[in-house]
């Protein structure tokens, strides 16, 4: 947890044909990623010319390989929107309680993918034909619907053939119009003088009967193409033999529709249960044979062989190695090396070729579920590289305290609890704001805990706890009442200041101690005693004289202060930060050895320079605590007046008062979460994390398959796709 996993570099060479299985078998018995290949070890470059009997000059046609490439992404492209057609038509959810119900026998990646292409194909075209039935079916439904419903209608005006047609001075037409358009059609067919009749049909549509004179007929057929209306068209089995409206047969074939769509539903229902589940199946082989051919584009293809490298987190390759032999045998070669810390120390000053040729593992850390969140935070600085520490544990404890000091209110820490946890919940399924919510829940006891520092509840310092005359809480009281002894004696603004300074001073000491601890991790031992020690004895020192003797700079200048023993102190750090990485390459230390003594003595001297900066700026920026603390008790104090003045202005009413003051409560929460997180970042990540952590590793691309509804065998099987046992749900 306080460092990341320590991985090592695996080098298999294989045939193309045993490589999915590789990475199969890697995926599930190790935390790897793939890495691009880079330079191949000596050792390799035998295995490379001995085993498989190749040179670099034999390495697979680029243009041949890319070509494969191609063809395989554009046919797992058409696989997958085969299955995203079928998924979404079907309406085919994965079932959370099933598992593997279906194996996949093939002989590599190219097998997988053609096999999986002309298997979803057959199954689009079958979907595909069900959904036309379905579309044919419904359109020809509603179309008889709107016939019988026509027919209907106009029998209940007693229409016959003969009122219809034959007219020689008039023309009727039927017809039918959008329930949207059907005042405004009504309006333009009285602007035109002519004779009409409606009908409602249903919701949708109204049918027109509309008898107009010869010369108005082009009008009347451009206001009907204006509404989008429809004419509607007789036919002969409309009518009886006498001329009357018979809807008889229509009726007849509507049910004859009606019968047709329970049997493609019966249909649909029967396909769904059929190739549901191995439809879920196909799609998680889908997305394996996507993430394969992904990871081939990192790998060194040859004519029949591959080579390709691996992150393998280190304790994992005992067993890795293990399974690979019984496995394959000698089917693969490999070298194993592991990856020291020390050396993926990228050192400052170091040429950009040197450092390029350096290796850079990926950062895998098991954090706690209670961390978790706070990786939102650290993210925007960067993840720990693979050679330092790990600070989310100093993180989650020092966030939250620092936001308490400068949003110290028990009342709204509270309020910050509920609302934090509150967020949480609403947005469980949203890991950012998820994060968000839980770390504004921590952030609300940090407020807390400032709360009984300050002895505060919504703005009334009403906290009290004191043990035979000697107060607990609070330490710090706004507005001391004479007399009062608080439990550092304090009570004076200036006391506070001083506060906020030694907590800027304890956390940068903090940073300095890990700064040991990573050069202890890197094998950087020397380091220890010439950088982050002289510095921890410069802060401390000046500090603990400024307490003794306050802003005296005539008295630091002085001898008699530079021959005590903080002046010794002050001296001695100073020395050993300008020289000492000097005497460290006197004394031939292997990683001061390259570096030339003049680059050394005046990068120390500029070192020395920026620390003394460094160590007036970090401390005075500490002081935002005692700031944001005086911004919160001017917002308590606006707040409260204006309050009372509203509730002044009502007769003393103290609901006024209520009112008036929880708003106020809750734009000065709102608006200090907002203000006092930002100070809080400012702080960890500039005064803090400058001591100690660099950032900017890479976070680990776990090779990963999905086995939950399939497996996959390389074993060339003559079978594709074999259904296992219980793999059918139980009909409905």
């Amino acid at each position: 947890m306080l460092k990341p996993e320590k991985f090592g570099k695996l080098t298999i060479a294989t045939s193309t044909q045993e490589i999915e299985a590789a990475l199969f078998l890697i995926a599930s018995r190790s935390v790897a990623q793939v890495k691009e290949i880079s330079d191949l070890p000596r050792d390799f470059k035998r295995v490379q010319s001995e085993f498989f009997k190749i040179e670099d000059e034999n390495k697979q046609d680029f243009d041949i390989r890319d070509f494969k490439i191609q063809m395989m992404n554009k046919k797992i492209t058409e696989i997958g929107e085969s299955l995203d057609f079928i998924i979404n038509k079907l309406k085919i959810k994965p079932d959370p309680n099933l598992k593997t119900h279906y194996e996949f026998h093939i002989k590599d990646l190219n097998d997988l993918v053609e096999k999986l292409f002309n298997t979803t194909k057959d199954l689009y075209v079958k979907v595909q034909q069900l959904f036309n039935s379905i579309i044919t079916t419904e359109n020809a439904i509603e179309a008889l619907q709107q016939r019988v419903a026509v027919l209907q209608g106009l029998a209940s005006f007693d229409v016959q053939r003969q009122y219809l047609s034959g007219f020689r001075l008039m023309d009727v037409k039927t017809v039918i119009v959008g329930q949207k358009n059907v005042e405004l059609f009504i309006e333009e067919l009285k602007n035109a003088m002519v004779f009409f009749q409606e009908h409602r049909l249903n919701e949708s549509s109204t049918l027109f009967i509309i008898a107009a004179p010869q010369e108005r007929v082009p009008e009347i057929s451009r206001k009907i193409d204006l509404y989008n209306a429809k004419v509607f068209e007789f036919s002969e089995t409309d009518f009886l033999p006498n001329g009357v409206l018979d809807s008889a047969k229509s009726q007849k074939d509507l049910n004859t529709q009606i019968e047709n769509r329970k049997r493609v539903d019966a249909e649909y229902k029967r396909i769904k249960q059929e190739i549901e589940v191995e439809i879920v199946a196909m799609h998680e082989v889908y997305m394996n044979a996507v993430k394969f051919l992904h990871n081939h584009e990192k790998m060194q293809f040859y004519n029949g062989f591959v080579i390709a490298e691996f992150w393998i987190r280190f304790k994992d390759w005992p067993r890795l190695e293990s399974e690979i032999r019984s496995t394959f045998e000698n089917r693969i070669q490999y070298i194993f090396r592991e990856v020291a810390r020390s050396a993926t120390y990228k050192e400052e000053g170091q040429e950009a070729e040197e450092q390029k040729n350096i290796d850079d593992p990926p950062t895998y850390i098991q954090i706690p579920k209670i961390l978790q969140p706070y990786t939102t935070v650290l993210k925007l600085y960067g993840l720990p590289q693979y050679s330092e520490i790990n600070p989310l544990l100093l993180i989650f404890i020092s966030f939250p305290l620092l936001f308490g000091l400068m949003f110290g209110d028990v009342g709204q820490g509270l309020a910050l609890m509920l609302a934090g946890l509150a967020i949480a919940r609403l947005y469980k399924k949203r890991q950012g704001y998820h994060n968000l919510g839980i770390i504004i829940f921590w952030c609300g006891v940090g407020a807390v805990f400032g709360g009984f520092v300050y002895g505060d509840v919504f703005g009334y310092p009403i906290i009290d706890v004191s043990i035979g005359g000697f107060r607990i809480f609070p330490w710090f009281h706004p507005f001391p009442e004479p007399g009062e002894i608080a439990l550092f004696g304090v009570g004076a603004a200036m006391e506070l200041l001083k506060f906020t300074i030694w907590i800027g001073t304890f956390q940068m000491s903090t940073g300095f101690l890990l700064r040991i601890y990573n050069y202890a991790l890197i094998k950087r031992r020397y380091l220890i005693f010439v950088d982050p020690i002289p510095k921890l004895v410069i802060l401390w020192d000046i500090w603990l004289a400024i307490q003794t003797y306050g802003l005296n700079i005539t008295l630091f200048m002085s001898a008699d202060f530079l021959f005590s023993l903080e002046g010794f102190l002050l001296i001695g750090a100073v020395l050993i930060l300008v020289f000492g990485q000097l005497l460290g390459k006197a004394f031939r230390i292997p990683y001061l050895r390259k570096k030339s003594a003049g680059g050394l003595l005046g990068e120390q001297s500029m070192n020395l320079f920026e620390t003394f900066l460094s160590f007036l700026s970090n401390a005075l920026s500490y002081t935002r605590i005692f700031a944001m603390t005086m911004v919160h008790l001017g917002f308590i104090f606006a707040v409260r007046l204006i309050a009372d003045q509203i509730s002044q202005a009502l007769g003393d009413a103290v609901w006024a008062f209520v009112i008036a003051y929880s708003i106020g409560m809750a734009l000065v929460v709102a608006l200090e979460l907002v203000l006092v997180l930002i100070q809080n970042i400012r702080l960890h990540f500039y005064e803090f994390f400058s001591k100690f952590y660099k950032g900017g590793g890479n976070e680990i691309t776990i090779l990963k398959y999905d086995v939950r509804f399939s497996k996959i065998y390389f074993d060339d099987s003559e079978r594709f796709i074999i259904e296992l046992p219980a793999a059918r749900p139980a009909a409905a």
